[in-house]
């Protein structure tokens, strides 16, 4: 997971999945996930190593900002030590590993801590109970 930058200007300070950004004009959703991956977090991603999990449409509003989005999900297998992680300041402010049970408890008891995207989360939480 990470933190979000407090620069933010969606969601400051509140921990989200681990990277996430937008297509850029020409890209596919699974190379914006790589290039996103180099920019935020420093990892060079090869394409065969992503698992698309899901995709959706969502809307956030906050005040002025309004996101509406397609929205493809992926996960990816790494063993790496989050100390190493070269993290992009304007984007993250912190990385952390936690486990499922950890994941499940951090969403149920810090709702206000996490990112206002239910439906983001539910994917990420059904693909990793699959995997226990």
């Amino acid at each position: 997971m990470q933190k979000r930058s407090q620069n933010k200007r969606l969601w400051p300070r509140l921990w989200d999945v681990a990277v996430g950004g937008h297509v850029d004009a020409g890209e596919f959703s699974y190379q914006a996930a790589i290039r996103e991956a180099k920019e935020e977090l420093g990892l060079d991603l090869q394409p065969q190593a992503l698992i698309h999990i899901g995709s959706s449409i969502s809307e956030n509003i906050d005040n002025n900002i309004i996101n509406r989005h397609f929205n493809d999900y992926f996960v990816t297998h790494l063993d790496l030590d989050p100390t190493k992680v070269i993290l992009q300041s304007e984007e993250v402010a912190e990385v952390k590993w936690v486990s499922v049970p950890e994941f499940e408890a951090f969403l149920k008891g810090n709702t206000v801590s996490v990112t206002n995207k239910p439906v983001c989360w539910d994917y990420y939480r059904r693909y990793l109970q699959s995997q226990v």
